[in-house]
């Protein structure tokens, strides 16, 4: 993967600090970041923030680094921006060395290592809830420690990136508590359309997997004018959303979900307003929540009723942009449920045709035999309309008439 240049990360004298040496702090002071080694040999930036009460615990965020770069980089440029003051901040190093000083990288087999630390932390510190999330090389790999630890995380936010083969759901062997833990956490995906390193086009099909598998906490943040700046990106507003749909708070979870409704995020209005029922101990916040649930289900019903005899009469893809805007508004609802699932035996029928289709235009590509690709990819459009693979070769043909 591509270094990402330090500045767009943070400035020159928070740099300067990230790449000192390890080992200069033996313990956390509250307020302060400081450089630590776990017991497993990794070494990490830590910041406590210093409004901890022990009593009450605190929230934290693990931040996974990208390539040749460090977990004190990235905490240190959280603390520049003012951002989560009060949020316990730990960023691991990679455990194998980067090209440069204090620089690291991780790998696939490093979940299980930032697990490990997160563990550690969290016995000496009280964290009632945690997020963890990760920016270029790091994004892979928190969908990693996602899907392994699901235990650990109420959510995630993946930052430019895409994801691991290993990581998709379907690569984990069936286990319906696994399966469950999984898809009860909340994942904010987040990807410039402009990113010049890793493509927005991978964080959009990591989008897609997670939302055919049914993970309906589910969101995607995608700024037009984003490149591939950490710094830059849209983290507190994610943040902000993963908070709201795990939140424990009755009135917070109402208030959110009155909030999604107005936006037309009918899934999530659907879903916050179960929690909140649930949550509520007052009779009155229960009946609005209610209500809301309600008016979200009949909008999705609705939405439902003309998209799903398209679906059902289904020749070709003319529906397939209508019903990915219904997908992304209506998931989690149950008034939605009966369309997915015509969607899902349309999908089954067709998957088998997209991967070999895939197959074969990839083969094509690395012949270097265009026009038969070109061949290929209108196939799958034809033929494969509802696969991953149908919006990769809608890319491949767009490409083309725009001369890429």
């Amino acid at each position: 993967m591509i270094a990402l240049p330090a500045l767009l990360l943070l400035p020159l004298p928070l740099l300067l600090q990230g790449a000192q040496g390890k080992g200069g702090a033996s313990k956390a002071e509250p307020g302060k970041v400081v450089d630590l080694k776990a017991r497993n040999g990794w070494t990490y930036a830590l910041r406590v923030p210093k409004s901890y009460d022990g009593k009450r615990g605190t929230r934290a965020l693990v931040i996974l680094h990208g390539s040749n770069m460090s977990g004190r980089a990235y905490v240190d440029t959280v603390v520049g921006a003012g951002w989560f003051a009060d949020d316990l901040l730990l960023g691991p190093d990679g455990p194998n060395p980067g090209a440069g000083d204090g620089a690291h990288n991780f790998d696939e087999g490093s979940a299980k290592g930032v697990a490990e630390i997160f563990d550690d932390v969290a016995k000496e510190w009280r964290v009632r809830k945690a997020f963890v999330g990760g920016h270029s090389q790091g994004g892979f790999l928190a969908w990693d420690v996602l899907m392994n630890f699901p235990d650990r995380f109420a959510g995630a936010f993946p930052m430019s990136s895409g994801v691991w083969l290993r990581s998709e759901p379907e690569s984990f062997p069936k286990d319906e508590t696994r399966a469950r833990a999984q898809r009860e956490v909340a994942i904010a995906v987040l990807h410039g359309k402009a990113d010049p390193v890793v493509e927005f086009a991978q964080g959009l099909d990591a989008f897609r997997v997670f939302q055919r598998a049914g993970f309906n906490r589910l969101r995607l943040y995608a700024p037009e004018a984003l490149g591939h700046q950490f710094a830059l990106s849209p983290v507190p507003e994610a943040v902000d959303w993963l908070e709201s749909m795990t939140t424990d708070d009755a009135g917070a979870a109402l208030e959110a979900a009155k909030a999604a409704r107005g936006e037309g995020r009918l899934g999530d209005a659907a879903i916050l307003a179960a929690r909140a029922e649930k949550l509520g101990k007052d009779e009155g916040l229960r009946r609005q929540a209610k209500e809301v649930g309600a008016a979200a289900e009949k909008s999705a019903g609705e939405a439902a009723k003309k998209i799903a005899p398209r679906i059902a009469a289904a020749r070709d893809d003319s529906w397939v942009a209508d019903f990915s805007a219904f997908r992304e508004s209506c998931r989690g609802t149950k008034a939605a449920e009966p369309a997915f699932a015509a969607y899902d035996v349309l999908w089954k029928k067709q998957r088998a045709r997209g991967q070999a289709l895939f197959g074969e235009a990839r083969a094509a590509l690395q012949r270097n035999e265009g026009a038969k690709a070109r061949e290929i990819c209108a196939k799958i459009v034809a033929e494969a309309y509802t696969t991953r693979e149908y919006f990769w070769a809608k890319d491949q043909l767009a490409g083309e008439k725009k001369g890429k």
